[in-house]
This record gives structure tokens, sequence and C-alpha cells, in this order.
């Protein structure tokens, strides 16, 4: 098995190999509440159990984590998960804070209770950025079981476009049986590339299921598999990777960047431009970037990299497209982040998990994987630094 070495003559170390690292991260994960509206199958906190006991987590003890990560980790954002966290009575509060303390805030739920009143609410509050997590395998209030998860994403879409200040982005977990949905998938995202800068296609991994969940998910499915998949029918240009702890030739995450207009994709952002915005990033803010604030670019800030020649590219066919297309609005693109996370796998009873880790919480004083957390608790943890 390649196991992502190559893609279409791309070597591994032809993407960029982000230099983050547990100490030195763009992000800090905290989870303000582990009780949830609906139980996703293969949920990595175990909500889909019998036995799982939901809390809340105190506002003062979230804030201190939110200056342990500001201060120790040097991030850029905190990601605040769960559980769902719009369950969490004080969420504005809590990401006011983070807002306060200069940092920019991405908050994952399942968006039950996103509505227009919340994400009004969450846009006045300074959230950088929503992911809503849908798949078939939910058991939602708000969708049928056998009714297509796109109509409910594009209502999202419809609530988060009159905040333009907030960014939307989307969860889609992949299991080896996934053909038949993905190309919709991709096609919604072309269309609303205007709208959603960011899509997480997470591959299905046995955490801590239940029997009925491990009878129905099929997680026989690689990085490399779902890149062949969605080129298939669509282009795929990786930029950028964190590799795996047990084979530094393995992608556990991989980024690419497209730029376009609703409905037409331009082309990618090259791994030597990828490289360079976010190194530039780095000299001018002292920080790694990890989600923008914006989702769009003029055209002529663009041009000034021209010489670049995947921006060439981009520049060149947005222009070729306007000469037929005279309604469209000029000198602007938008940009939309597509993100490959492979999971942590168990190998030989040990965990191979992505080497740089973004998603670390603090843990009984550690600093740990959120993604197997349920299979550290109650576990010696000498393996993980203190804080």
């Amino acid at each position: 098995m390649d196991n992502g070495r190559e893609i279409h003559s791309m070597k591994i170390s032809d993407c960029y190999r982000l230099p983050w690292t547990e100490l030195d991260n763009p992000n800090g994960w905290i989870e303000p509440t582990t009780l949830c509206n609906i139980a996703c199958p293969g949920c990595y906190r175990g909500i889909d159990r019998p036995e799982h006991r939901p809390k809340h987590l105190g506002l003062a003890e979230l804030k201190s984590q939110i200056d342990w990560f500001k201060t120790k980790r040097n991030v850029h954002t905190i990601s605040i998960a769960g559980g769902e966290p719009l369950m969490y009575p004080q969420i504005i509060e809590l990401i006011e804070y983070a807002v306060g303390k200069n940092l920019r805030t991405m908050l994952y739920t399942n968006g039950v209770l996103l509505d227009a009143e919340m994400a009004e609410k969450l846009a006045a509050a300074g959230l950088t950025q929503v992911v809503v997590h849908t798949d078939r395998f939910q058991s939602r209030p708000d969708l049928k079981r056998d009714e297509s998860h796109i109509k409910l994403r594009e209502k999202y879409v419809e609530i988060v476009r009159n905040f333009p200040t907030l960014r939307l982005g989307f969860i889609q977990p992949i299991s080896a049986d996934c053909n038949g949905e993905l190309f919709t998938v991709m096609e919604f995202l072309e269309k609303n590339i205007d709208v959603v800068n960011l899509m997480v296609f997470t591959l299905y991994r046995n955490i801590c299921w239940t029997e009925s969940c491990s009878k129905e998910l099929n997680t026989d499915i690689t990085v490399q598999n779902l890149i062949d998949n969605i080129r298939k029918g669509y282009e795929y240009v990786p930029a950028a990777y964190l590799p795996a702890t047990g084979n530094s030739n393995e992608f556990a995450w991989l980024f690419a960047q497209r730029v376009g207009l609703p409905g037409k994709i331009f082309g990618y952002f090259s791994p030597s431009f990828y490289a360079f915005a976010h190194k530039r990033y780095r000299r001018k803010s002292g920080r790694h970037l990890f989600i923008s604030r914006i989702n769009s670019i003029q055209v002529s800030s663009l041009a000034q990299f021209v010489l670049r020649k995947s921006v060439r590219k981009i520049v060149f066919n947005y222009l070729k497209y306007r000469k037929t297309n005279k309604e469209i609005e000029k000198n602007k693109l938008f940009f939309q982040t597509l993100l490959i996370i492979r999971g942590p796998e168990k190998r030989s009873g040990k965990w191979d998990l992505c080497n740089g880790c973004p998603d670390r919480m603090i843990y009984n004083g550690k600093l740990v994987p959120s993604c197997i957390l349920e299979d550290l608790r109650g576990k010696d943890l000498a393996d993980y630094n203190n804080l």
C-alpha cells in the first residue's frame, strides 16, 4: 500500500511539511461540555455509548485553558468543540473571552441549534468560523435518515450568508463506501465557494465504537483512496501536510486550497506558494496561521504574485472565464480549503497519530490528543508532557 507516498507523480517531500510542534502550534482545543443533542456513531467522545455521563466545565477553568494555550503553545486559534458547544450556557461569553485575547475562534457543532438568531449572536461575539458536522449516519431531529444532507447544508449556507464576518465550514466523515455521495459534496462545495471556505473530510476510524457501529461502518479506506476517488471527477492538488507519527511518509493531515467563483474553480495554490504565504504570516505575526478571517481576495492583490505558476494559472483562467461571463463581479475571487484527516490508528497496541497535532487538549494537567481521550482515561499519562 502506498499510503500517500506519491500523488500523481508528486512525492510527499514535494508538499510543504507544516512546521507545527507541541508548544509552537496554531491551534488549541477546548471542550466546554460533553452534553450533546444527538448521538453520532463513532463519536470520539463516546456520546453514543450507554455509559456516557455528560457534564459542563466551569467557565473559569476554560478561560484558564485559553490563557495557557496562548502563552505556552503560541496558538493562533481556539477550537471549541464537545459535545455540542451550543448547549453550553456561557458559550457566548467563552467566545468573547478568546476573542478578547486576540485569538481567532472556531466552533464545531452538529448545527441542530444553529439558526439565524444563534448565528447573529455568534457573529456579534466575534466568532471567526463555525464548522458544521453532518453525515448520513447521524440520527438527527432535523433530517430523516434517507434525506439528502446537501439540503441541510444549503440551509446553513443561507443562514451564514447573512453574516459576512462569519466563515462557514463542514465536516464530512468518510467511510469506504462513500463514492455515491462524494461527487455530490464536491459539486455543492464548488457551487457555494463564496460562503463555504472549509471542508474537512475525516476518515472513519474505530476509536471507542459500539458493536453496532463497528458492523455499520467500513473503515477500509486510506487518504490515497480518497484522493483517487475525488480525482475521478474533480481536480485535487495538495499543498501542505502533517505526517503520521508512525510513518513520516504517510499523510495524517493533508491541505489543499483552491480559488474560484460559485460554480467555477480556476485552480489550486501550489505547495511552494502555500509555504510562502504561511512563512510570510509567521514572520509578521510570530504565530502560525490556522484559519482566515476572510474568504475572498482581490484579483489585483493576487496578480502581484503572478510570477508563481499556480497563481498565474488562476489569474489566467479567471480572465478567460470573465470574457464570456460579463455579469460576474469583477476583481474578486474566493478561496476554499479542502482538508483530509486520516484519523488515529492503533497499530501493535500503540496509537499512530499526527505529528504536530493541532487538536490537543488539556486533561489532568497533560496535553493530550483530543481524538483518543476516551482511550486515555484512567491510564498512565507518563508519555505526555506536563503543562
